[in-house]
């Protein structure tokens, strides 16, 4: 049985990508079915899933719930004048987060470069992304800054810091914390 990961930092190969890969490996050789694994994250890049395409191939379902995140994040941003007030305030700053969002998905793309295997990965993204296994939304009516990587319901939970992105599993510093009680990943499922 793999140890289960505690403590993910991207430090020492303490990495998420490989604590992920790792522990769905060891579930679909412990469970009768193939575990599943919901994901909520305020960014997502074809690098995060490069990072742990390895590891989704012993999934079954995937949910992916990408949220926005404010565009400065952890600076106050004070309404302008001629800005609107109240909700319509709040609404046009998370129209404004999507649009960045889209943009640096854009961007993300561009940067990978031209390869063969750039691409052949390109397009089994984009194969994982339309098969009836996975479903991927997009949260609109507010920020969601939380990040969390849920296996098979009570299996157990990661939450922390990392985005699904290839540096939030590699190479930033980050703080992520394991927890496999029932009842507090069973709150975290209520929670997604």
């Amino acid at each position: 049985m793999t140890e289960r990961p505690q403590v993910v930092d991207n430090r020492d190969g303490n990495t998420l990508a490989t604590a992920i890969n790792a522990y769905l490996s060891d579930l679909d050789e412990r469970l009768a079915n193939d575990p599943d694994l919901d994901i909520v994250t305020g960014y997502f890049n074809p690098r995060g899933y490069f990072s742990v395409a390895e590891g989704l191939e012993h999934v079954d379902q995937v949910r992916l719930l990408i949220g926005a995140q404010p565009d400065q994040e952890g600076k106050e941003r004070w309404r302008q004048p001629e800005e609107p007030r109240g909700e319509a305030y709040e609404r046009k700053r998370i129209e404004e987060a999507l649009q960045t969002l889209d943009q640096n998905l854009e961007r993300d793309r561009d940067l990978l470069g031209f390869s063969r295997d750039v691409d052949q990965g390109l397009q089994e993204l984009v194969d994982f992304l339309r098969s009836d296994r996975v479903e991927v939304r997009r949260h609109e009516d507010s920020f969601v800054h939380g990040k969390a990587y849920l296996f098979s319901d009570s299996q157990g939970a990661i939450a922390g810091s990392s985005n699904f992105t290839g540096a939030g599993l590699n190479s930033n510093l980050e703080l992520n914390l394991g927890t496999y009680d029932p009842h507090v990943t069973g709150r975290v499922n209520d929670w997604f």
